[in-house]
């Protein structure tokens, strides 16, 4: 019904979350009882997405049913929504985007909050990845410092989370400078004092006590 709705969109106006009713609510009593085809014409843009996964869904569901043991299926549909825009690509010319999965709640870096800073590009992604991946892999206070997808150190410490990035500070010094640095514990206010020595690209942790975040500001 919302895919036939759609394709006929100059005269149906189809919505498919709850959330959307108040928007087209205002809308149509702010333009007595009309709704601009641009509005329509969304609504019908995000109908035709989220039919197509559904559909997506179902050719998954009957690709695993089918496919011999152990052999990949010969069809896969892969659904993205937009989270973000990049300040730029690989290179400053090309333009970048950060994808997520549709229809599945936030994980990893998709879960990820800018708390401040200038727009993230491609590369501050891959390796704010690289060195989130790689703090995960420790239960003891742990912090990686990342440049270019390659690690400039890596600590971890009994001691806390200070001890550990200065630790990981020491690795190399000098290649660290305009890094990424990744913690797996909040980052507290002498962490932060000690890492604000150094200029880093960006800070990423599980979460930063507050005096701790107006110290890297």
């Amino acid at each position: 019904m919302l895919h036939a709705a759609a394709k006929n969109f100059q005269n149906v106006i189809a919505l498919n979350k709850p959330s959307q009713y108040d928007e087209f609510i205002d809308l149509l009593n702010s333009n007595k009882g009309r709704v601009p085809v641009e509005y329509s014409q969304k609504r019908a843009r995000d109908i035709f997405f989220y039919t197509s996964w559904y559909d997506g869904q179902i050719q998954d569901f009957f690709g695993i049913q089918s496919q011999e043991t152990r052999k990949l299926p010969e069809y896969k549909s892969v659904f993205l929504t937009k989270k973000d825009d990049l300040r730029y690509g690989e290179n400053p010319h090309q333009a970048a985007a950060f994808y997520q999965p549709a229809m599945q709640l936030p994980r990893g870096l998709s879960a990820m909050e800018q708390l401040w800073g200038k727009q993230l590009s491609f590369n501050n992604y891959m390796d704010v990845n690289a060195a989130y991946e790689l703090v995960l892999e420790f239960a003891d206070p742990a912090v990686a410092i990342i440049k270019h997808m390659n690690p400039c150190g890596a600590a971890i410490s009994k001691n806390g989370l200070r001890e550990a990035f200065q630790k990981a500070r020491q690795g190399d010094p000098i290649s660290a400078f305009g890094g990424i640095v990744a913690a797996n514990r909040t980052i507290d206010l002498e962490t932060a004092a000690a890492i604000s020595e150094t200029f880093f690209e960006c800070i990423i942790a599980p979460d930063f006590e507050n005096d701790a975040l107006e110290v890297l500001k």
